[in-house]
């Protein structure tokens, strides 16, 4: 009942923000303030770049070439797509969340990167 409570507690934040702030403003917190990984900052790019060994830790690539230069994100992403032929897309508040506020189903990238 606690968690169901949380949950509601969160949507209702967060319907307040979207009508207050915008979808712009919300990603951007969302991606750089929101504790924790969210299906927002786990496939953003941006989240990426400012916490580089995140996807290395979690997903374990890592450019291993002499003065490899691509980030463990970068692979990670590059590997989901040989794979599987998918395709990473910017995440952003309106493939994640319906015009009501309710939870999208997840993208073929996010299911795919989850079993990693």
């Amino acid at each position: 009942a606690n968690e169901k409570i949380k949950r509601l507690e969160d949507e209702s934040k967060l319907k307040d923000l979207l009508s207050r702030e915008g979808l712009a403003d919300i990603e951007r917190l969302s991606k750089e303030t929101m504790g924790g990984l969210t299906r927002l900052n786990i496939t953003s790019d941006d989240y990426h770049r400012r916490h580089k060994n995140v996807a290395k830790n979690l997903f374990g690539f890592e450019d291993r070439t002499k003065g490899g230069k691509l980030s463990s994100w970068d692979i990670t992403k590059q590997f989901i797509k040989d794979m599987w032929d998918v395709n990473h897309v910017e995440p952003t508040i309106s493939t994640i969340l319906d015009d009501s506020g309710r939870k999208k189903p997840m993208s073929k990238f996010e299911q795919v990167l989850i079993t990693l």
